[in-house]
């Protein structure tokens, strides 16, 4: 340990950081264009539980892509384009542009609707679309493999 009670690894793994973030990077830079961000809010928490949600509902053992789950009043997904008709109308979605673009970063550039009275709602439409897109994403990472 040095001095600030950290060990000599915290420098070894930046450094594997940094190598493994610019091999996966320039992986998914290739794919940008065809990420889908769909985002859903709702109105107010559900009082009878006490507390509000979160957690992922994605479960993919093979596709590192698509990820999903329920955010206090938020519910997000990143689904690519191929699977876009699986994400529920209720959710707003913005797909990514290609990279080297250059947005204003002052601007808001993604208004996602309020489309859920309560978050029971949210959290169930949104854990019954994720085993959908899962399956999807799945079998698809499969094809991709084989």
């Amino acid at each position: 340990m040095d001095s600030c009670g950290t060990s000599h690894m915290r420098h070894t793994t930046i450094l594997q950081f940094t190598r493994y973030e610019s091999g996966y990077f320039g992986r998914l830079d290739a794919i940008r264009g065809e990420l889908i961000l769909a985002v859903a809010l709702c109105a107010n928490v559900d009082p009878t539980y006490g507390d509000a949600p979160m957690g992922l509902d994605s479960h993919g053992a093979i596709d590192g892509i698509f990820v999903s789950g329920v955010f206090s009043r938020t519910a997000m997904m990143v689904v690519l384009a191929p699977f876009e008709d699986l994400i529920p109308q209720q959710f707003s979605s913005y797909r990514l542009g290609p990279t080297g673009g250059k947005p204003d970063a002052d601007a808001k550039l993604f208004y996602p609707k309020t489309s859920f009275p309560t978050d029971t709602e949210l959290v169930g439409v949104t854990w019954l679309c994720s085993h959908q897109l899962t399956d999807a994403h799945e079998a698809y990472a499969h094809q991709l493999r084989s």
